[in-house]
């Protein structure tokens, strides 16, 4: 009986310290200290327990799990039930790594032969079971299943023990501290920075899935001696030259709303709310503030200063706590270049290098990279991390860099140490520029009728910046500061200067305005375009030739930026100028039939015949008049996607097969950009003929020739690679799509602005489209909202089906039944304005229609909407992708009926469709479901054996394809336990069982049909 009492009294001491502890952690260390005084005093038992947490919790969160302070090298059991020899899942354990506050670490190898090598399990002690750390344990699992990169240790597996003992299984990494391995080596400040930009992918990776590690330090980033890199030719990010970097320990990562970079409230941002180590913490840590992405651009900033400089911007080892913070808070870092007398030797040497020249290259440009990472205030440090290794990139290519406010000499003096040979014939040609404009405009004043002298300025100008464009065949440096400045100054100098002389005015303006468009800068183009249109108004006459030429590039001009309803007015009255005048041949024509035909693409209108027609002129004027001309590629492109909206998938393949061939036999002379475009656009046709092979060989090449001609930053290139993951989600390949989606929309976001109606909108919506398929549902719809308010804005109704399509999916998925039916208000009538009654549009919009029906056990009305679908199926044809969804909504409503005759036989017909079809690839989601609802079925029957073979292929499926919070995945985890726990399989059951709560953490809403389920589920398995 007294060891009954004893132990109840423990329990309750346990307990009383455990609630304690939460109100300890987040106070200061002098409340905390006249707190545990009080303690002390009325419960020195408990105080003991307490000041025991509390020294756990500091190792566990100040030293990182991965690196803990004290090691049980005893084999027995203990105290979570494991030692050396035991298995957890698959796992046996070979040895203890180290233990901390939260459990321990220990080295294992898989034994059922599905994965060779060793990995890392980290094990949670029992007694935190109920506790925030818990929590903290189980969000780094969530947060390392959405991080899939190369420089991020990852998680293999997860799961409960027998013993009731949670583990995460992650990626062993044997390496040292990034500090000490470039010590260990002597690596250059060169080798040192290109090894910091592969840290800095990793954390911007992070950033992408909306995650902030907070913890960056150098004994959570290891480096190994294998060799690094992905492969990926010129990509900024990758360099991996000198070693393998592997980021560690996301356990006290947190994660970030989307758009605002705010923190959500959890319970583990209450219990954790100074969790930080003290030399790489930013001012807002300590302050304990909101911590934002900004956050890890300040840790990196430290890191960056301890690995050039060899000492910490603040203090030395010796510096106390309080002395830390004070000079975090209050002083500014040390010089980077000034270097400790009594270490400068050594300092140098480990860096390969003599002190005097070590301060030169700490000195200038470095210093001010280091000192914006580290400015106090979170809105003054760089924007992102990517920001930052962009800088670190520029100062390794002796390019101006940002954090520097330069004078234009300064600009200039970096010009000319990168290249020192044409630096004397740049400056002689700006000089002749401005002589020979000023000469230009005298003579022009003199006599405005010489208009050779206009010929002559506008031929001297485009040589000075075609090598800037991405139309030069051989040009690989588009969009350089230096072209940008100096058209700015010339469109400047016209608008000053030339005045008196409107013909050379408007012909210059024309010429500056062709230019910016050829970098991609549109918004200017315009600008001039419509000053242009104002002078030759003016000197022609409203209804001129002139005007009307000026109108089709206007028109280009605008399509471009996704302003479409401006776009067809202009093209409109150009046309209507130039039939008036007789013109019937001329390339300003075919331009202005291109961009009103890609207008009313955009908006549309492909069913209407006049939008065919506009193709199919621009592409005989170009024909029959202008066959050799560039634009008559684009043409061609643009009417292969025309005849894809209408269906014609094979006649979209010829029209792109078309433009390929007039490359490569060079009737048409081209850039690598141009032929990059060709190639990316015969990816996208070869996948709607269900070429998939050929299509990512396509894409690759469209990527790696975008890259060579205009760069990687370059919107296009970026945007080939956004094909690249689009393709890959399309297949089902969603773990490899996303980062590569991720990655290409914050490239855009850089590149071409958050709210760019065309190619960031449309990356936006495929990376929202692919969340929101993996069940990473709030990121998603955050996603999808922002894709949606901009491309309304742009009246581009097609996008505007799809950000409508997907963001009801994950309205119906989360229960927000009555802002899906809005969000679907329409949607038939809009998909058959734009693909036509049957169209694969039209079956997707009828399919989520039912799925909303079905959601709103409105059973009829989901039944005809489902079965129309299915009825525009010819049998003689194999399945097709929009059919699929209709026959999947079908067998759930058999089962939500109870028909389970019905269900049974439609999932098995169903599986057998799918597997002969040759767009099989195309539907991961409905196979899986197929499977899912084939073993549910055969449940209802109560026949468990033929049941989990089905189960089992939707789970391997969903697990391959679904993030780790997925609500389609629980779904199979949830009925797959139900299975287990049929056929006597415990253990395996309550495993899936915990797996599928990582959907239902507290504050996520999902639909009823996936919380009535979890309920189900725990009923049936609490029964013996």
């Amino acid at each position: 009986m007294k060891e009954t009492s004893d132990s109840q009294s423990n329990a309750m001491e346990m307990r009383a310290a455990m609630q304690l502890l939460d109100k300890l952690l987040p106070m200061s260390d002098d409340d905390r200290d006249i707190t545990l005084k009080q303690i002390l005093k009325s419960q020195p038992q408990v105080h003991a327990l307490v000041v025991a947490l509390l020294r756990a919790d500091r190792e566990a969160s100040g030293s990182g799990f991965l690196e803990p302070p004290r090691l049980n090298t005893n084999e027995s059991l203990t105290e979570n039930g494991v030692k050396i020899g035991t298995l957890l899942g698959p796992y046996q354990i070979i040895k203890q790594l180290g233990a901390g506050g939260m459990g321990e670490v220990w080295l294992a190898r898989r034994v059922d032969g599905r994965y060779e090598g060793n990995v890392a399990i980290k094990t949670l002690h029992p007694h935190l079971a109920n506790t925030a750390l818990r929590e903290r344990f189980t969000r780094e699992a969530q947060i390392l299943g959405k991080l899939t990169h190369k420089n991020i240790a990852g998680l293999h597996d997860a799961g409960v023990s027998d013993h009731g003992v949670a583990y995460l299984v992650l990626e062993y990494v044997h390496g040292e501290t990034i500090d000490d391995w470039c010590d260990a080596r002597s690596l250059t400040i060169r080798a040192r920075l290109e090894l910091f930009l592969s840290v800095c992918a990793a954390v911007a990776h992070a950033h992408a899935h909306l995650v902030v590690h907070r913890d960056l330090k150098p004994s959570n980033i290891l480096v190994t001696d294998s060799e690094g890199g992905d492969g990926r030719k010129g990509e900024a990010l990758s360099r991996d030259r000198s070693g393998s970097v592997k980021l560690l320990d996301f356990g006290v990562a947190k994660l970030v709303q989307g758009d605002q970079g705010t923190i959500e409230s959890t319970a583990l941002t209450q219990f954790g709310g100074r969790i930080f180590t003290p030399e790489y913490a930013s001012p807002e840590q300590i302050l304990g503030e909101s911590v934002t992405t900004a956050t890890d651009v300040y840790a990196l900033g430290v890191l960056l200063y301890v690995l050039l400089s060899g000492k910490r911007p603040f203090g030395s080892s010796t510096t106390t706590g309080q002395e830390l913070e004070r000079a975090i808070l209050n002083s500014e870092p040390m010089s980077l270049a000034t270097l400790p007398i009594d270490y400068a030797n050594v300092i140098a040497q480990r860096r390969a290098t003599t002190p005097p020249k070590l301060r030169r290259e700490l000195k200038g440009d470095l210093e001010y990279i280091v000192g914006r990472a580290l400015r106090k205030s979170p809105k003054d440090r760089y924007g992102s991390v990517l920001a930052l290794a962009v800088d670190i990139e520029r100062y390794l290519r002796q390019e101006p860099i940002d954090a520097r406010e330069g004078s234009g000499l300064y600009r200039l003096g970096r010009l000319m140490q990168r290249h020192r040979a044409a630096a004397l014939a740049t400056i002689v040609s700006i000089t002749a520029l401005m002589i020979g404009s000023g000469v230009a405009i005298w003579q022009l004043q003199v006599a405005r009728n010489e208009a050779r002298k206009s010929t002559a300025i506008k031929d001297f100008v485009i040589g000075v910046f075609e090598r800037n464009s991405v139309t030069n065949i051989d040009g690989t440096d588009a969009r350089k500061t230096t072209a940008e400045e100096l058209l700015a100054q010339s469109a400047k100098q016209i608008r000053s200067e030339l005045r008196e002389v409107p013909e050379v005015r408007a012909e210059m303006l024309n010429v500056i305005s062709q230019l910016y468009s050829s970098l991609e800068m549109q918004a200017e183009a315009i600008e001039l375009r419509l000053e242009e249109l104002n002078e030759l108004r003016k000197l022609h006459g409203p209804n001129s030739i002139e005007v009307g030429r000026s109108l089709a590039m206007l028109a280009a001009h605008q399509a471009q930026i996704g302003a479409y309803v401006e776009a067809e007015k202009s093209a409109l009255e150009s046309v209507r100028i130039l039939r008036a005048a007789g013109d019937d041949s001329s390339l300003g024509l075919a331009r202005a039939y291109g961009a009103l035909a890609q207008s009313a693409s955009r908006m549309g209108k492909n069913q209407d015949p006049a939008t065919t027609a506009y193709f199919e002129a621009a592409i005989d004027i170009y024909e029959k008049f202008h066959p050799r001309d560039p634009m008559r590629i684009d043409a061609l492109l643009a009417m292969a996607r025309h005849a894809t909206m209408q269906k014609q998938d094979q006649a979209s393949l010829r029209y792109c097969e078309q433009a390929l061939d007039l490359i490569e036999r060079k009737v048409i002379e081209v850039s690598g950009y141009d032929r990059a475009a060709v190639y990316q656009v015969m990816s996208v046709r070869l996948r709607g003929v269900r070429r998939y092979d050929d299509a990512e060989k396509f894409i690759t090449r469209a990527t790696e020739t975008f890259e060579e001609s205009v760069g990687v930053d370059h919107p296009f290139a970026i945007d080939s690679h956004r094909e690249q993951g689009s393709l890959l989600y399309l297949i089902g390949r969603r773990l490899e799509a996303r980062p590569i989606l991720a990655e290409s929309l914050a490239a855009l976001e850089r590149t071409k602005g958050v709210d760019d109606p065309e190619l960031t909108a449309n990356a936006r919506i495929y990376f929202a489209q692919l969340l929101i398929a993996r069940g990473e549902l709030t990121a998603g719809e955050q996603q999808i909202l922002h894709a949606h308010r901009v491309v309304l804005a742009s009246k581009a109704r097609t996008l505007e089906f799809a950000t409508r399509l997907t963001l009801a999916r994950a309205q119906i998925a989360t229960g927000k039944l009555v802002a899906a039916q809005q969000t679907l208000d329409g949607i038939e009538s809009l998909a058959t304005s734009i693909g036509g009654e049957q169209s694969l549009r039209h079956m997707l919009a009828l399919a989520r229609l039912g799925q909303l029906a079905l959601a709103n056990k409105q059973y009829d009305q989901a039944e005809k909407t489902f079965a129309k679908v299915v009825g525009w199926r010819d049998s003689s044809k194999h399945l097709s992708s929009g059919v699929a969804n209709a026959e999947v909504g079908l067998v759930r409503l058999g089962l939500a009926r109870n028909d389970v005759d019905g269900a049974l036989k439609r999932a098995r017909q169903l599986l057998l469709d799918i597997e002969s079809s040759p767009e099989r690839a195309e539907m991961p989601d409905a196979e899986a479901d197929a499977h899912l609802l084939l073993g549910v079925a055969l449940m209802r029957y109560r026949d468990v054996a033929n049941a989990k073979p089905q189960l089992s292929a939707a789970l391997v499926a969903r697990e391959r394809m679904d993030a780790p919070e997925s609500p389609w995945l629980a779904e199979v985890r949830l009925y797959s336990a139900q299975a287990l726990h049929a056929a006597n399989e415990l253990p395996a059951a309550r495993q899936q069982l915990q797996l599928a709560e990582l959907a239902f953490p507290e504050g996520v809403r999902l639909g009823t049909q996936y919380t009535t389920l979890l309920a189900d589920t725990r009923s049936i398995m609490s029964r013996k």
